[in-house]
C-alpha cells in the first residue's frame, strides 16, 4: 500500500473516532435510526448517523479488488475492526495496523482441502472424479489425518486446558458421525468462508450430476434426493378418509421425505458410458472459459433434469424436462416450439415415421406444459412424463456425444434446418 491510500485510510479512521465521540447515546424511539453494534478486544462499538457513513467509508477503502477478489466481505470487515479496535485509545498505532493489514490482504490466502459430506448417494467405488470434485467416502484413513491436524492445532491454541479439550472431543464427534458417509472434496483458497463458499458452489454441479445419474437408473417412486448433508426427516404420513354415510374408511400411508440413497457403483459408471454421458464429465474437467456454448447447455440441461427429478407436481416436473429441450433452441423472437420439435426429431429419428412421432409427441409436450402454466389445467400427465423424461435423456446423450460437430447453438440451429433442407436425410 502506498503512502498516499494508507494516508486516506488515516483519516477516514480519524474521522470516525471524531464522528463517535460527537454522536449522542443511542435513542430508543418509534423508529430506531440504523445502527452498527460490535465487539472486538473487549471494546464495544455502537455507530450512528456520520459515524456510521465514516464507518462504510472506511471499509469500501479495503473491500476492493484485488482484495475483495482473494477474501470475503465477513473477513475484510472483521479484519478493519481489528485493527480499529486496536488502535483506538492509541490512534498513534493507527498507520501501524493498518498497514500489517494491508499486507496481509496483499498475501496470498491459504489454501484449504474442504470435505462437504452428501446424503442421498451411497459410493461404492474407492473414488470418483465429479470435475474439480472428488467424490470418496470418510473412512479411517481421512478420518486420522483429520484428527491429526486437530490435535497439532489445538496444542498451538492459546487458552485452558478444558476449552482445548473440548475443541478436540466436538470435532472428533464430528468426525465420527461421517464415517462411512460419502463426501466431496475440493481445494479452494481464501479465508475459510470464502472457500468453503466457493467450495460449495462447485459442489452444487456435483451434485446435479450425481441427481441427474439418480434420475437415469433409479426409479422416481424411491425419490432419491442428493443434497448437502443435514437433518433429514422421512417416514410416512397417515390420510383418514370416512365415507359421507359412514360405511367406508380407509387409512392411506403415504411415504414423505427422501426414502434411500443412490447406489453409485463401477457398474453405473459402465452404463453412464455405454449411453454416452460420460461426456458430462469430461466437460466438468475444464475450465468454465474453455467449455462451448453447446457445453455450458449440456449443464444447464443437466441442472433442470436433476431439478425435475425433486418435483412433487407432475406440472412442475413436465416444465423441467422441456426447459431442457427449450434452451438448445429457444431465439429471443418469441415461440420456439416448432423448432424444438425439428431439432429434436432430426437428432433422435432415423426414419421419417419416427421423426414424425417424435415431432407429433414434442408438440403434445408443449402443449401440455402451456394449458398446466397458463391455463391451471388438471392434466393427466404421469404417462406424458414417463416418455418426455426418456426423449429428454436420449436427446442429451446424443448432444453430448456430438458436441464437437456444433459447439454453438447457431451451429445445431444450421444443422437442422440442412437436414430439413435436404428432406432428412
Amino acid at each position: 500500500m502506498d503512502e498516499r491510500a494508507l494516508g486516506n485510510i488515516i483519516e477516514t479512521f480519524e474521522s470516525l473516532r471524531n464522528a463517535v465521540g460527537r454522536q449522542s447515546p443511542m435513542e430508543m424511539g418509534p423508529v430506531l435510526e440504523p445502527t452498527k453494534l460490535f465487539s472486538k478486544h473487549g471494546r464495544q462499538f455502537v455507530l450512528q448517523g456520520e459515524a456510521l457513513a465514516q464507518y462504510d467509508r472506511l471499509l469500501s477503502k479495503f473491500n476492493r479488488r484485488p482484495w475483495s477478489g482473494k477474501w470475503s466481505e465477513s473477513y475484510l470487515e472483521s479484519a478493519v475492526q481489528d485493527a480499529m479496535s486496536r488502535s483506538w485509545e492509541e490512534p498513534e498505532r493507527a498507520a501501524a495496523a493498518f498497514s500489517e493489514l494491508a499486507a496481509e490482504l496483499d498475501s496470498d490466502p491459504p489454501l484449504f482441502l474442504i470435505t462437504i459430506p452428501l446424503s442421498g448417494v451411497n459410493l461404492q467405488m474407492e473414488e470418483l472424479e465429479v470435475g474439480p470434485a472428488r467424490l470418496c467416502r470418510m473412512d479411517a484413513t481421512k478420518a486420522a489425518t483429520i484428527m491429526a491436524a486437530v490435535n497439532r492445532i489445538s496444542s498451538t491454541m492459546q487458552g485452558p486446558p478444558s476449552a482445548k479439550e473440548a475443541y478436540v472431543a466436538v470435532t472428533q464427534r464430528t468426525v465420527e458421525q461421517l464415517m462411512g458417509v460419502t463426501i466431496v472434496e475440493i481445494s479452494e483458497a481464501g479465508d475459510p468462508s470464502l472457500a468453503q463458499e466457493r467450495a460449495e458452489t462447485k459442489c452444487l454441479t456435483t451434485i446435479d450430476v450425481l441427481q441427474f445419474m439418480a434420475g437415469l437408473f433409479v426409479h422416481s417412486e424411491q425419490r432419491i434426493r442428493v443434497d448437502f448433508r443435514s437433518v433429514e426427516s422421512a417416514g410416512f404420513r397417515s390420510v383418514l378418509l370416512l365415507s359421507e354415510d359412514g360405511t367406508h374408511f380407509v387409512q392411506n400411508q403415504n411415504r414423505f421425505g427422501p426414502s434411500g440413497s443412490f447406489v453409485l457403483t463401477s457398474d453405473i459408471m459402465e452404463r453412464m458410458k455405454s449411453v454416452g454421458f460420460m461426456a458430462i464429465f469430461d466437460i466438468l474437467a475444464k475450465e468454465e472459459t474453455d467449455k462451448t456454448e453447446i457445453e455450458k447447455l449440456i449443464m444447464r440441461a443437466v441442472h433442470w433434469f436433476s431439478d425435475a427429478e425433486l418435483q412433487r407436481n407432475p406440472s412442475n416436473k413436465l416444465q423441467s424436462y422441456v426447459t431442457c429441450l427449450d434452451m438448445f433452441f429457444s431465439s429471443r423472437d418469441g415461440e420456439a416450439t416448432a423448432a424444438v420439435q425439428d431439432g429434436v426429431a432430426y437428432l433422435l429419428g432415423d426414419s421419417v415415421e419416427q421423426r414424425m412421432e417424435i415431432h407429433k409427441f414434442v408438440g403434445e409436450a408443449y402443449e401440455y406444459r402451456s394449458r398446466a402454466s397458463h391455463e391451471g389445467a388438471e392434466l393427466h400427465l404421469p404417462e406424458m412424463i414417463v416418455k418426455l423424461k426418456s426423449l429428454t435423456a436420449n436427446f442429451l446423450a446424443i448432444v453430448a456425444q456430438r458436441r464437437a460437430d456444433f459447439q454453438t447453438k447457431k451451429a445445431l440451429k444450421q444443422w437442422v434446418y440442412a437436414q430439413r433442407m435436404a428432406g432428412g436425410a
